[in-house]
């Protein structure tokens, strides 16, 4: 009678001998925890002298040397996988009394024999082995203390050098957000032929020179308006009630034109005060 082994690179052998249920499940014969394996996941019989693999319509599958097989016979040395756990198969000569079984692990190997003693040397085990003396800490020099000190001041300087860089920098971005968004709203309307709308929304100083034929104009003037696709500004500043912003439009086509904008906050609201295309 033949017995089948199944062996894993890392862990034990599983020996079989008679027709078991492989799975997850805790009710199976072989019980494999992995979360690749499904809960009743492959049969594997005896078939007269040979032993054959049958999946159960797992969900990873069941392959023999990579593989994939709903049944097939195991041969000597193939490889059996189970979702992600492979094994290496070996079919030996069995009792007729042998079952199921996890062997037991190896004897540990026999410790190393002691070092042997040099020739002319003989220690008593109550011996106590000498005492290193501690090797007293060489202090730091006056250098190595001006030259740390002299680059802590460095970095201290550096940062107070981005504070007051960044600082202002910040007040002047979130300052001049809702008048950047003023300005994008009357953009995109002057492109989308709403010029009536757009006039209405300048300051009162704007209108009071400019008329609405007269900004109509000015637009045709600056085809670039019509065509606004975006606008980034690299210049930004506030004082009260008046932001001042410079940067560059670019058009749908990809033409670019330096752009000022001047802009004053009346009754709550920002209002183009003034612009300036170049």
């Amino acid at each position: 009678m033949t017995a089948i082994r199944l062996l894993s690179p890392s862990g034990l052998p599983i020996e079989i001998s008679q027709d078991v249920l492989v799975g997850r499940d805790p009710s199976c014969d072989v019980v494999l925890t992995d979360g690749s394996v499904s809960r009743r996941h492959a049969r594997i019989e005896r078939r007269d002298s040979d032993w054959a693999v049958i999946d159960q319509g797992s969900a990873n599958g069941t392959f023999i040397d990579g593989q994939r097989t709903s049944e097939a016979v195991i041969r000597q040395g193939q490889h059996l996988r189970f979702g992600a756990l492979e094994y290496r198969v070996e079919i030996a000569a069995e009792s007729s009394e042998a079952t199921i079984l996890h062997p037991a692990p190896s004897t540990r190997p026999a410790p190393p024999p002691p070092p042997p003693v040099h020739a002319g040397v003989m220690r008593s085990p109550s011996t106590t082995p000498p005492v290193k003396p501690l090797t007293p800490r060489k202090s730091k020099s006056p250098l190595f203390w001006i030259t740390t000190g002299g680059c802590g001041c460095l970095t201290i300087v550096a940062l107070l050098l981005v504070a007051i860089v960044a600082i202002p920098f910040g007040f002047a971005f979130i300052g001049t957000r809702d008048a950047i968004h003023a300005v994008e709203t009357q953009l995109t309307d002057i492109r989308n032929g709403k010029l009536a709308s757009v006039y209405d929304r300048l300051s009162a100083d704007y209108k009071s020179r400019l008329g609405p034929e007269e900004f109509e104009f000015y637009v045709e003037s600056h085809s670039i308006l019509s065509e606004y696709a975006s606008i980034s500004f690299s210049g930004r500043s506030r004082q009260n009630d008046e932001v001042k912003l410079q940067g560059k439009l670019t058009s749908a086509s990809g033409r670019q034109a330096p752009i000022a904008v001047f802009l004053v906050k009346e009754s709550g609201t920002w209002r183009i005060k003034d612009i300036s295309l170049e």
